[in-house]
């Protein structure tokens, strides 16, 4: 093992990575292969794409080290590929870090931060960025990602296209002002802004493909075209797209398309994938209440209340109950008590001792709710 492991080195210095790969591991048959060597062997498997194989190496690496600079920056990065921003935050808070890596790992630490939904955190480390050099393309590119997260879209636009002009291949800038031109022509009702969004796209380059064609997905969603969405958005998930967002979207689109089941369905694929979150919750119940489905309508309102912390009737006198907004679009005239009521009392009438049809009632009869961002 400790000669597999020096041939290895060597291979890996000379950029032979395939062969590097499998002396790396004839060492892993060594009981003492170093930290060093677990990091070379991730970064090989990186360099050939297989990033999986060196997710699970680079976190032997830093295991075996925790002060392994390089292998600490590069499983932070992955972890945040995968989209584990929570592992990847706290692998990268790492205050024993060196003063020429703080840098990318502040970067990358602000992307853990705004992904999770961190904002003043987030800003607050891309303020660092700005402060120790104010041309950086990629701390302008998280600034405008974080004014986009907070529906400031002049702010956004402003700082992606500052990003753009100092380095105009910078990925994540050309899909975030993307996003801010569909964002603003949403708002707006704007087909115009919706095209400046497909030509942002169109010409971009070096960005990641599953984004691109589900942003371009959002874009035609935008513009009533429901058919063309499903299929970018298809298209997303081949490539890899966000799998949470991808299937929000795309449940919307099957929903603008009147394909109830279809929603259904992927609003569960997506719930899969954030079970905590209470918005989906309600979605979902939203789209079985429509079914006509009360037991399962029933289930997803009880876990939706349940989400938001309400496990209990509330005390006599208290306002409403705001409900997040959900992830598909609001029927008209819609009114969630009455569907609620109506989902509780529908289940009961199947069954008079559905537990959570009981348990819904009880909640239900101690308050009144409102979605976020109704009257």
């Amino acid at each position: 093992p400790t000669i597999a492991e020096e041939l290895a080195d060597v291979l890996y210095t000379r950029g032979r990575f395939d062969e590097a790969i499998d002396y790396y591991q004839q060492a892993l048959s060594g009981k003492d292969i170093s930290a060093e060597a677990l990091y070379r062997l991730g970064a090989s498997l990186l360099q050939l794409n297989r990033s999986d194989e060196a997710l699970n190496h680079l976190e032997a690496a830093f295991k075996k080290d925790p002060t392994h600079a390089e292998a600490r920056l590069l499983y932070g990065r992955l972890l945040n590929r995968a989209a584990r921003y929570p592992e990847a935050e706290e692998v990268l808070r790492n205050p024993n870090a060196p003063s020429e890596a703080d840098e990318d790992y502040k970067l990358e630490l602000a992307v853990s931060l705004l992904e999770q939904g961190k904002l003043e955190a987030a800003e607050e480390t891309t303020r660092q960025l700005l402060n120790n050099d104010s041309q950086d393309s990629r701390a302008l590119t998280l600034l405008g990602e974080i004014y986009l997260k907070r529906k400031q879209y002049e702010a956004a636009r402003r700082e992606l296209i500052r990003a753009l002009r100092l380095n105009p291949k910078e990925s994540r800038a050309q899909l975030a002002l993307g996003r801010t031109w569909l964002a603003i022509g949403k708002t707006r009702g704007d087909r115009n802004d919706l095209n400046k969004a497909r030509q942002i796209l169109a010409d971009a380059v070096g960005v990641h493909e599953g984004e691109r064609l589900l942003t371009l997905g959002q874009i035609s969603l935008a513009e009533g075209e429901t058919e063309t969405a499903i299929n970018l958005i298809e298209r997303s998930i081949s490539e890899e797209a966000n799998p949470l967002f991808s299937r929000l979207a795309l449940a919307e689109a099957r929903y603008e398309n009147e394909d109830l089941p279809g929603a259904a369905a992927e609003l569960q694929r997506a719930s899969a994938l954030a079970p905590f979150d209470p918005a989906l919750s309600l979605s979902i119940a939203l789209v079985y209440a429509q079914l006509d489905d009360a037991v399962r309508a029933s289930e997803e309102y009880l876990k939706a209340i349940q989400g938001i912390g309400m496990s209990a009737p509330a005390s006599e006198g208290t306002g409403p109950v705001v409900l997040p907004h959900p992830y598909i679009p609001l029927p008209e005239r819609f009114n969630i008590n009455r569907s609620i009521r109506n989902a509780h009392r529908q289940a009961l009438s199947g069954n008079e001792e559905d537990a959570t049809a009981l348990a819904l009632k009880t909640l239900a009869e101690s308050a009144s709710f409102v979605i976020a961002g109704t009257n």
